[in-house]
This record gives C-alpha cells, sequence and structure tokens, in this order.
C-alpha cells in the first residue's frame, strides 16, 4: 500500500477567508514543486480544498488540509472582549509576562484616559475641527475593527465564560471531526497537525481531547509493547543524563517517542496517526495567564492531567495500566496508553521570534518548554528587516530567499520544514502501513 500523509494547518486569529493560510503555507514550503488543488472530502465545509504535494523517493505523496474555524468566531459583543481583558488588567503586574507588559501599561493607561474623560464630560470641552474630528473617528474604527476581529477571537476562546462555552465546543467538535475522518479513511500512514497563533492552542486542545477519545482496537493476539512500559524509566535516564546537553536529550526523546508511535501501530495496539504537533507564534507561551486563574491552579490542571504536557507525567501508573482483552485463547492482558499521555508518541515543536525589546520579536509567541515540559523542541528563529520587529508573528512561513538570510538564528520556513519531516523516507525511517 503506498505511504501517504496529511498535514493539517489550523490558522490564528482574524478575518481569515478559507485557503488563504492554506495556499500560502504551502507555496512556501513546496518551492518549485507544483501541487494540485483536489477536493476536500474529509471537511464539512464545502468551502475548502485539499492541496496535494506529489511524493518522490524521500517524501510521501502529502495532503494538506485546513481546519478553518473564523466563521464560528462571529457575533462577538463588547462585554464579551471587555470581561476578558478585564480579568487580565486585574491580575498582579508580577503575573504579567514581560513581552506583555507594554500592553498591560498601555491598557490600564487608556483606561485611566477613559475614565477621567468621563469624570470630566460636564465640563465645557473645545469643539474639535474638521480634520481633528476625522481622525478621531477613523482611530475609533480602526480600534473597534482591532477588538472585534483580533482580540475578540481570543477573549472568546480563552475565556470559558457561559457566553463563550458554545463557540469553543463547536470549534473542537468539527476539528475532532477532520481529525477522525483523517484517521477513519485508512489513506494516511501518518498526520502532522500544524498550529499558528491561536490555531495552537486549538490544536493543542484537539490532540488532548482526540487522545482521551480514542478507543483502542481488540486485537485478536495482543502484545505487550515494550517502549510503553519501560518509557518511565527511559524518560529519566534521558532527562537525568548530567553528560548530554539539552538539545541532545530532546532529540532522544523524539527517537524514543517515535519507536513508541511504531511499535503501537505495529501491534495494532492503538489507532494514532499524529506523529508531531509544530507550533509557531504560539500564545501557549503565556498559558499560566491565559489558562489559569494562578500559577498553582496551572500546576494542578497540569498534575491532574486536564493539561497533558510533554513528556506527560512519568509515574508507570499514569503512563499506561492493564486491559483485558477477550481472544480464542481466553481473556489476556496487554498494556495500554492512559487518557493523559498524548505526547508519548506526539514529539511536540514549538517555533518562535525571540522577544527583546516593545518592537522587536514576537510579544505573542515564545518558548513553551517552561511550561509544558523539557521533552517539546523549542526552536529560535530569525529574519532580517521588518519581519524581525512586531510583524514577525505573520511571518513564520514565506520564501526562504524573500528576506534574505537570517540575522541570527534558523531561517523560520527552513526551521518549518525541518519541523515537519516531510521527507521523513529520507535514510530509511519506517512508516506502518495505514
Amino acid at each position: 500500500m503506498t505511504v501517504r500523509q496529511a498535514v493539517v494547518v489550523i490558522h490564528g486569529i482574524g478575518e481569515q477567508r478559507p485557503l488563504d493560510t492554506l495556499r500560502g503555507f504551502v507555496k512556501a514550503l513546496a518551492g518549485e514543486k507544483q501541487f494540485r488543488n483536489k477536493p476536500d472530502a474529509m471537511s464539512r465545509l464545502f468551502e475548502l480544498r485539499r492541496l496535494q504535494v506529489p511524493g518522490d523517493r524521500h517524501t510521501p505523496l502529502t495532503d494538506f488540509y485546513e481546519y478553518y474555524w473564523a466563521y464560528r468566531m462571529r457575533d462577538t459583543r463588547v462585554n464579551m472582549v471587555w470581561r476578558w481583558l478585564r480579568s487580565l488588567l486585574l491580575r498582579k503586574p508580577r503575573r504579567i509576562p514581560r513581552p506583555l507588559l507594554p500592553i498591560y501599561v498601555l491598557s490600564w493607561l487608556l483606561v485611566i484616559i477613559a475614565g477621567l474623560t468621563v469624570a470630566m464630560g460636564g465640563l465645557q470641552a473645545p469643539t474639535p475641527g474638521p480634520l481633528a474630528a476625522l481622525v478621531g473617528s477613523l482611530f475609533v474604527g480602526y480600534a473597534t475593527a482591532f477588538l472585534y476581529t483580533y482580540v475578540g477571537d481570543a477573549a472568546r476562546y480563552l475565556d470559558p465564560h457561559p457566553d463563550n462555552i458554545e463557540q469553543r465546543n463547536k470549534i473542537r467538535e468539527e476539528g475532532i471531526a477532520l481529525l477522525h475522518s483523517l484517521h477513519e479513511s485508512k489513506k494516511y500512514s501518518r498526520i502532522i497537525v500544524v498550529g499558528h497563533s491561536l490555531g495552537s492552542v486549538i490544536g493543542y486542545d484537539l490532540i488532548r481531547l482526540y487522545w482521551s477519545s480514542v478507543k483502542p482496537p481488540a486485537p485478536e493476539t495482543p502484545s505487550q509493547i515494550d517502549t510503553l512500559r519501560g518509557f518511565s524509566e527511559a524518560c529519566d535516564g534521558i532527562f537525568h543524563d548530567e553528560t548530554i546537553s539539552e538539545g541532545e536529550k530532546v532529540e532522544r526523546y523524539h527517537q524514543l517517542q517515535f519507536r513508541l508511535w511504531q511499535e503501537l501501530r505495529e501491534k495494532d495496539m492503538w489507532p494514532w496517526l499524529i506523529t508531531d504537533f509544530i507550533t509557531m507564534g504560539s500564545p501557549l507561551t503565556h498559558a499560566r495567564l491565559l489558562l489559569a486563574r494562578s500559577d498553582e491552579d496551572f500546576d494542578a490542571r497540569k498534575a491532574d492531567g486536564e493539561l497533558v504536557t510533554c513528556p506527560p507525567d512519568l509515574r508507570p501508573a499514569s503512563t499506561w495500566y492493564s486491559r483485558q482483552y477477550k481472544t480464542a485463547l481466553g481473556l489476556r492482558n496487554a498494556d495500554t496508553p492512559t487518557h493523559m499521555v498524548p505526547f508519548a508518541c506526539t514529539r511536540w515543536t514549538n517555533l518562535f521570534f525571540p522577544y527583546r525589546w516593545v518592537i522587536l520579536g514576537d510579544m505573542i509567541g515564545g518558548p513553551l518548554g517552561g511550561n509544558f515540559g523539557s521533552g517539546i523542541r523549542d526552536i529560535p528563529v530569525a529574519l532580517k528587516g521588518l519581519a524581525g520587529t512586531l510583524a514577525s508573528h505573520v511571518c513564520y512561513w514565506i520564501d526562504p530567499n524573500r528576506k534574505g538570510p537570517p540575522s541570527g538564528g534558523k531561517h523560520p520556513t527552513q526551521a518549518l520544514k525541518t519541523a515537519l519531516r516531510l521527507d521523513c523516507l529520507h535514510r530509511g525511517v519506517r512508516l506502518p502501513p495505514p
């Protein structure tokens, strides 16, 4: 059977149109290679298409899909945005991440100015001239549009207020349905999930929720998964080895993850095809502020398995359990992963532009290892010129020759190609059949 792989791209905030993100993403990766535009039979939206890049002796045929969710974030109201912003503004300044401090301070200044303006409303103010009135109207218009189309998406998805639950649930439900369709199609040997900006948070939710919903099959002759049983001990050996560098530790852990995934697939013990999760410009770097009420709350949710980590909780009882299967020879026991360990066999790579000062770098994205585990490969990337400023948040996939060589660090598009591992057949990497 032909080896094929699928890439699911999840866009970020804003007035995204279907396929805009996917077309730019595939063009940047394919380069001179031509790609095919085909019907998307996996999605429920007729607006979407599947972009296919032909394979060669190093790279399997690759289908690119877009998970488009922007249409679910409509009818945002001012009170929804204000409620979320107010909850952030009332946090103590020491809890605000350094990249977000300028926005935190500016927001407080705007609140104070607005309050003073209201308080002085009874005083006679000079009537502004036509030009000043026009400039003021344009500023208010653009600010309102920004709040609704950008901040509004983040506010509604990240805030589990009753007003937002229906939209959050529909976004996750449709994303899980797409992953399920890809798995059930029996076309693919491997799936890669890519999330940009808020799309990385959605991708993280889809992986942890879909993993917990997967039901292991009942093979006629269940086999023990040797890598799973020794997973905790192997991780301890990797991350506690003081003789190797941090980068080498992550590389060895990724190799362990892939071996476990191969064994689970080859022994038909777990129908999971997602080998890689790639995040770019991810607000998960501010997860302690955005996903929890306090540092203690964030750590407790991780300890309970509500927020999954990479590597997962390394206690053997949290990694696997013994499950009984009925066979022709009677009941047999076999090890089965728990609901807490999607990142036992799914590699996580994170790209970010390092934030250096108010207008340099990506204030939304950043490293994730400190929040979600030392098994995440954090890769700083860089570009020259305007793309090295705050505009870098939308520059994770661009023509590698367009912006010139990076000013230090890796070019984002080249780092993305490396993280995707689309040429997975190179050097004899083995992919189990669908």
